[in-house]
């Protein structure tokens, strides 16, 4: 396995141990969400990295509705990741 499988599988990891929660104003969710949302992001699965897409417009509109306003930019991470990890892939 090399390195770039072992990272995957770890973020899999990290996904898997958290607990399923909704996007809420806890300002921990976002730390919790971002580790599943790179796990899904590269993981090569276009359904996973539709749920990434979907978690972190979820995460931007609770964001936004507390006075934080961000770009495109933000949602477009998990698509950034997954052109990232296809770049690198041999």
């Amino acid at each position: 396995m090399n390195q770039w499988d072992e990272l995957l599988e770890t973020l899999a990891e990290l996904r898997d141990g958290l607990p399923d929660m909704p996007v809420r104003d806890d300002p921990l969710y976002l730390a919790a969400a971002l580790p599943g949302v790179i796990g899904n992001a590269l993981s090569g699965d276009p359904r996973r990295v539709a749920a990434a897409r979907e978690t972190m417009a979820g995460l931007r509109q609770r964001l936004a509705e507390a006075g934080v306003e961000l770009d495109d930019r933000f949602t477009a991470l998990p698509d950034r990741l997954a052109e990232l990890r296809d770049g690198l892939r041999p």
